[in-house]
């Protein structure tokens, strides 16, 4: 006799979620190297646009800090976090070979400044992310067993 239940729909559902979300977060990790190298290997960041990255700095940050905020997991927004990583870096890298060293240096520490208050605002010691695992993303069929 076979048993299955209903649950399993569900459990396998919130697992390719979960995996999908990890793929694009791994995704997301290799999207702007080659703008990177490019950059770094000419040295010169003619021709990239400084307000669209700066635009989409701030929309990765703020979802960042959201998502901190109201405990998602980082399976949902985790790809933000490279993406606001990278386009630091590439802040950096336009300012550095528009030959404005300092301003890029201040840039750099008032950035990662603002977002450790942004951090330390909402994320209290019990809000904050711990591991997350394909476990916690199976709770689903525990909690559906026990509620039948």
């Amino acid at each position: 006799m076979e048993y299955t239940t209903h649950t399993q729909g569900p459990c396998m559902l919130s697992v390719f979620s979960k995996t999908l979300g990890y793929v694009l977060i791994g995704t997301m990790t290799v999207s702007l190297i080659p703008q990177i190298v490019k950059i770094l290997r000419k040295r010169s960041a003619s021709g990239v646009s400084f307000v669209s990255i700066l635009l989409t700095l701030e929309a990765s940050s703020a979802t960042v800090a959201y998502a901190i905020q109201k405990r998602f997991p980082v399976s949902a927004w985790g790809e933000n976090i490279v993406l606001m990583h990278m386009n630091v870096v590439l802040i950096c890298l336009l300012l550095r070979y528009n030959n404005k060293l300092k301003t890029s240096i201040t840039f750099l520490a008032i950035y990662i400044l603002f977002m450790l208050l942004t951090a330390v605002a909402n994320c209290s010691q019990s809000a904050c992310m711990g591991p997350i695992s394909i476990k916690h993303a199976c709770n689903c069929c525990k909690q559906v067993n026990t509620n039948v």
